[in-house]
């Protein structure tokens, strides 16, 4: 308690608790990232497909579960809507 560490890089307006944990999203790399004390920073969701346009809303947070929804595709294509749940720990 009372020491500060750098955790990554995240998308303004993205920093939520849940749980015990701290989840965050970073837009660019299109990634969902949580923080607890004891495991540290660990990636729970990325664009599987590496779409070159994802953006990810900011986690949602649902008693024991984090959502976040994804909107990802081609440039001049439609884009598809998907939500991923990660269960909190």
């Amino acid at each position: 308690e009372g020491t500060a560490a750098f955790l990554a890089q995240g998308a303004t307006g993205s920093l939520k608790w849940c749980g015990s944990s701290l989840w965050f999203v970073q837009q660019v790399e299109g990634r969902l990232l949580r923080w607890t004390p004891g495991a540290g920073l660990e990636e729970v969701f990325s664009d599987p497909q590496h779409h070159e346009v994802a953006v990810l809303s900011e986690p949602i947070c649902s008693g024991d579960a984090v959502a976040v929804k994804v909107l990802s595709g081609e440039p001049g294509q439609p884009n598809e809507e998907t939500v991923h749940v990660a269960a909190v720990s």
